[in-house]
């Protein structure tokens, strides 16, 4: 294959998300790696080290993601950001992935724990795809019955 999608812990992401983050490796030659996000809605994820929020350029390219608030805003600001989430999906070529298998872990990879910060780390650009579905995360215990629910959901209305 040439490209390779990592689909990691949303597994009721909907095809059409899947679509999306692979697009732009079929119209564009110099893309390397692309995922998915949406802005948080419910300001209480903002702060929950279980979601990584991100922040992106003008080029809707990653800058850095974090289990932190980020960005950071200082009480005294009238600036009042948007926040994004990074949905667990990714897409890159297999030439990316050989070369991400031979960089060593970064201290920013080992602090916050996710290997997307490698690619950033080592300069590969990170396309970003913003979306309106919000797949729920399996992080933790509690959102396997959620996601039970929207799978059994899914089937009973597709019976």
């Amino acid at each position: 294959a040439d490209i390779y999608v990592d689909i990691q812990d949303c597994p009721t992401i909907k095809p059409e998300s899947i679509r999306k983050v692979i697009e732009p490796f079929l119209k564009e030659e110099n893309i390397s790696f692309t995922t998915l996000i949406i802005k948080i809605k419910n300001k209480n994820e903002i702060d929950k080290n279980n979601i990584f929020k991100v922040i992106l350029n003008k080029e809707k390219e990653m800058v850095y993601l974090s289990r932190s608030r980020i960005p950071a805003v200082k009480d005294t600001s009238d600036i009042t950001p948007e926040f994004y989430k990074s949905i667990a999906i990714f897409c890159t070529k297999k030439e990316i992935i050989k070369k991400f298998t031979k960089l060593p872990q970064g201290p920013l990879e080992l602090a916050e724990s996710h290997e997307i910060l490698r690619y950033l780390e080592n300069k590969i650009p990170i396309k970003l795809i913003e979306i309106d579905e919000d797949p729920p995360s399996v992080d933790i215990p509690e959102d396997i019955e959620l996601v039970r629910d929207i799978i059994g959901k899914r089937i009973r209305e597709n019976s």
